[in-house]
């Protein structure tokens, strides 16, 4: 497909990438702001608040699609949202998106810092715990997808090896989506007893289905033999 009509397509996904990205650090600093200052924060301006964080993400966005469109050429390509991103501007668009990721690193290690010497309930440090874990390893596998972006380079010009390195560089986002479940697993003693009634409830079931066809069987057999009896 030619890439204009590909940018047409993708257009849309693009923004929301762009404003997706942008709100990692939006909220990050929300939350910075809220555990660093709660009383300053509690008593802000709404209405100038919000637009500060709309001004972020709106200037994120739009220097994310400046890179795309100064280096854009109409030549043909595999329409994802990764190829028309073309020479330097796919560098600079996994480079905005690393450093925005590891500032939030940064940023949430200081909220866990501040939130961890607060005093808290016995049950608030295991969901805290888990929290901050699946913050860690999600942000960790953008970070390294979008570092693994930057390292493949401007220069992947054929068609299938761009197909083949864009699967490859989105491997550690995938990992740490699928850690999610492990991680509330060993975290959440709650959630380790919710599985293993499952498990139960499940087992039960298919022992549960089994006993009446056995019953249907025997009962259809008994009768067939008093029948049989009887002349």
């Amino acid at each position: 497909m030619d890439a204009r009509t590909c940018l047409y397509i993708e257009i849309v996904p693009l923004t929301f990438n762009g404003i997706s990205n942008a709100t990692v650090i939006s909220i990050a600093l929300d939350r910075l702001f809220a555990s660093i200052v709660p009383t300053v924060y509690l008593g802000k301006n709404k209405p100038a608040y919000y637009a500060v964080h709309i001004i972020l993400i709106a200037s994120y966005t739009g220097l994310q699609l400046s890179h795309l469109l100064r280096y854009f050429e109409d030549v043909e390509v595999h329409c994802t949202m990764s190829p028309i991103f073309m020479g330097y501007s796919r560098v600079l668009w996994f480079l905005q998106a690393m450093l925005t990721y590891s500032a939030s690193l940064i940023i949430y290690s200081i909220v866990a810092i501040v939130i961890r010497f607060r005093v808290i309930t016995l049950k608030e440090p295991r969901l805290f715990r888990s929290l901050v874990y699946i913050f860690f390893s999600m942000l960790c596998g953008y970070f390294m997808t979008c570092f693994l972006g930057v390292l493949s380079g401007r220069n992947l010009r054929e068609e299938r090896s761009q197909l083949t390195m864009d699967m490859l560089i989105g491997t550690p986002m995938l990992i740490s989506l699928c850690l999610n479940y492990f991680i509330y697993y060993l975290t959440s003693t709650e959630l380790r007893r919710s599985f293993h009634y499952q498990l139960r409830f499940f087992r039960r079931s298919n022992v549960m289905g089994v006993a009446p066809a056995l019953s249907f069987t025997t009962s259809s057999t008994s009768k067939i033999t008093n029948g049989e009896r009887e002349n």
